[in-house]
């Protein structure tokens, strides 16, 4: 489940856009697997999956292959994945998950 507080769910522009990201480290790195969606009521229940790996890793990449990951999920504000902005929020795993593992809160804390 995604969470944020709610004095960050204030701050939530309209157009923002949900980008929900798994990742071999927390920062710098492509991400695996992507998913982006409109802003939605939070808390808002989420999946990650095969089917939100990215295409430049080819037919090759198998989600359920990787031993672990991080899931980092971002509300960016000009709707472009990338650098976040100023004013762009975030949260993610604090240890790694594995593929398949289920109950992966996050709480959306971080301001950029």
């Amino acid at each position: 489940t995604l969470s944020i507080p709610p004095d960050l769910a204030g701050r939530i522009p309209s157009g923002a856009t949900l980008y929900i990201q798994a990742r071999e480290q927390i920062q710098g790195g492509a991400p695996y697997a992507v998913k982006r969606l409109p802003i939605p009521r939070f808390p808002f229940a989420y999946t990650i999956d095969q089917g939100d790996v990215l295409p430049m890793f080819g037919e090759g990449l198998q989600f359920a292959d990787f031993d672990e990951m991080y899931i980092v999920v971002r509300i960016d504000q000009d709707g472009r994945v990338g650098t976040p902005d100023p004013g762009d929020l975030e949260g993610s795993t604090p240890t790694p998950v594995k593929p398949g593992q289920t109950d992966v809160n996050i709480v959306i804390d971080k301001v950029y």
